[in-house]
């Protein structure tokens, strides 16, 4: 996580430190304790274990090596999408906190479709009272 603010070229200023301290080279930047926005940290590991979580499901379910209409393929885009919105907690970014709230919800709503789908009938619990043409009355 970065503490500070940014300068005018995106490099992040350790806390108490001005703009006006900054090198004029940013190249040496760093060696006076500034960081370069680029620096993968932690959660931005996170967030890109999460890209790699998508993009390969997405892969897969499009070169015929996974079925989307099975439970793993949106529960595994959920997870994906919560390990990205951990990652855009600490280093947000609006346009993207959106799309992976959206992502999220759709996979969560794929997870339930399937889940409901994939369940054999009459494990509902209500009891059938249909004929045997599956009509009641």
């Amino acid at each position: 996580m970065v503490v500070g603010s940014r300068d005018r070229d995106g490099l992040s200023l350790p806390q108490g430190k001005s703009p006006d301290e900054l090198p004029s080279d940013g190249f040496n930047a760093t060696r006076f304790g500034y960081t370069s926005p680029m620096d993968i940290t932690l959660p931005d590991g996170v967030g890109l274990i999460g890209v790699a979580m998508i993009v390969a499901t997405y892969g897969l379910s499009q070169t015929g090596r996974m079925a989307i209409d099975k439970p793993a393929y949106p529960a595994i885009n959920a997870v994906g999408a919560v390990l990205i919105l951990i990652s855009l907690y600490f280093r947000p970014n609006p346009a993207s906190i959106v799309i992976e709230v959206f992502w999220l919800a759709i996979s969560l709503t794929g997870m339930a479709r399937t889940l409901l789908k994939s369940k054999p009938r009459g494990e509902s619990g209500v009891a059938d009272v249909s004929g045997p043409s599956g009509r009641t009355g």
